[in-house]
């Protein structure tokens, strides 16, 4: 299994914390540069220059993920994320009940007061469900394998809304097989949150 985490090279300050929280949790991860959306000018008449080089990132490390092909599960992370204690114990339990048809799941995903009534929800196992409708938020942490990657590159291919929304709603929409762990294992961090991409 590989671990990944998008990272801008100018936000030196999420690095630094992000390494920390993986030496915690006794995982490698490879850092892999983001698209500063803002330094390039990027202009998209959806999506401000930031989000844009959001949607970037994980397009591009999605590439990368398909090209190396095979069965391998990658886990992919932002760099505004906050892990559970004992994340590798509770990954190594969530991947044991992970269904084999798999290609894209979420073991960090965040939906509000508002919208958490409204989602439609299928158990699968006692870790995981499937949300069929809905409104969720956050890729805070995936599962990918090559198969998942080269789907999501292929309904990504348009730009039709930011990062979070296109690859929630086409998970949600069976585009590509996903399922939501239950309780996350990861989460966003407040940390940050003044700074802007």
């Amino acid at each position: 299994m590989k671990f990944y985490c998008i990272n801008i090279k100018e936000a030196t300050d999420r690095r630094a914390y992000c390494e920390k929280q993986f030496a915690g949790a006794g995982i490698e991860v490879q850092f892999v540069q983001g698209v500063n959306g803002r330094k390039l000018q990027l202009r998209h008449p959806l999506l401000a220059s930031g989000k844009m080089g959001c949607y970037l990132s994980f397009m591009n490390l999605y590439e990368e993920i398909a090209r190396a092909g095979g069965d391998e599960l990658c886990v992919v992370f932002e760099d505004d994320i906050k892990l559970d204690d004992d994340f590798k114990a509770k990954l190594h339990d969530a991947l044991q009940l992970l269904p084999a048809d798999a290609e894209f799941s979420f073991i960090g995903w965040w939906a509000d007061g508002q919208h958490y009534p409204q989602l439609k929800m299928q158990p699968v196992n006692e870790k995981w469900m499937r949300i069929t409708s809905g409104i969720v938020w956050g890729n805070y942490g995936q599962l990918v394998n090559a198969t998942g990657a080269a789907k999501m590159l292929d309904v990504m291919s348009e730009v039709k809304d930011n990062a979070d929304e296109q690859i929630f709603q086409n998970v949600i929409a069976g585009h590509v097989k996903g399922y939501f762990l239950k309780e996350p294992i990861v989460h966003f961090t407040e940390l940050f949150v003044s700074q802007t991409r």
